[in-house]
């Protein structure tokens, strides 16, 4: 894979707006190209506890489905909504729900408060801050269709709780604080082997299933089981977030 252009997608929710920039650096050279657009938030706001439309507080973290869906994931909102799903101008109404709401949620905004998400066909992965891994049935054709169908423990204290998460090809892959990576089956969240990337903060997944992982100051290559592979990207001065667009660009 060659990486010609070095491209940061950052989706940023202040107050009551959604704001979107695109910053692009090309080759060498320190020049920045920015665009920008505001959405105002125009839905109507929450209505009956855990139902209702409205842009979240902030967020840690964004999935961004090939259909254009965008799902995140923050540990806290005002109203529950740790986990909102958006497309065209829409908003999820009903929250999603650890135990379909149904009682015993040991994280805020009903057990999804978390800093990791990660999406595959219909099904959306999140890992709450009480360290469980929680999948969720969606319909990617109606953002509105959504039900908790179950969670693994992840393990560890409260202090290295999972901070990105990825899916690709029937594998999750779930980075903690600590630098552990988990790797578990999507179809029933197994785990299948863990190591360890010191320092690592994001990942995302190659077509050839190859992991561009975050690392420090540096957005290095490993492989499945690890092993650092050729391909670094040295000079981005301090990443935050990692993604592979539809065009193969990371």
């Amino acid at each position: 894979m060659k990486v010609l252009v070095v491209k940061t997608l950052a989706a940023v929710l202040l107050g009551s707006s959604l704001f979107w920039a695109e910053k692009q650096q090309v080759g060498q050279e320190n020049v920045l190209t920015y665009t920008t657009h505001w959405v105002g938030n125009t839905f109507e706001g929450a209505g009956p506890n855990g139902y209702g439309r409205w842009v979240q507080n902030y967020v840690d973290e964004i999935e961004v489905t090939p259909d254009g869906s965008v799902i995140t994931a923050s540990e806290w909102d005002e109203a529950g909504r740790c986990t909102g799903i958006y497309k065209d101008g829409d908003v999820n109404r009903d929250l999603l729900k650890q135990y379909n709401g149904k009682g015993g949620h040991k994280a805020w905004g009903w057990g999804t408060a978390s800093q990791a998400v990660a999406v595959e066909g219909n099904f959306i992965f999140i890992a709450n801050t009480a360290n469980e891994l929680l999948r969720f049935r969606w319909n990617p054709n109606n953002i509105h269709e959504y039900a908790y169908i179950d969670q693994v423990p992840i393990g560890g204290d409260e202090k290295d709780t999972a901070i990105a998460m990825a899916a690709r090809n029937g594998l999750l892959f779930l980075i903690r604080k600590s630098g552990e990576v988990q790797v578990r089956k999507t179809s029933d969240l197994s785990l299948v082997k863990a190591f360890r990337i010191e320092g690592a903060r994001d990942i995302a997944i190659a077509r050839d299933g190859s992991l561009w992982v975050i690392v420090g100051n540096r957005v290095e290559r490993y492989s499945q089981d690890g092993k650092k592979l050729t391909g670094t990207i040295a000079d981005v001065q301090r990443p935050s977030a990692i993604s592979i667009g539809n065009d193969k660009d990371i």
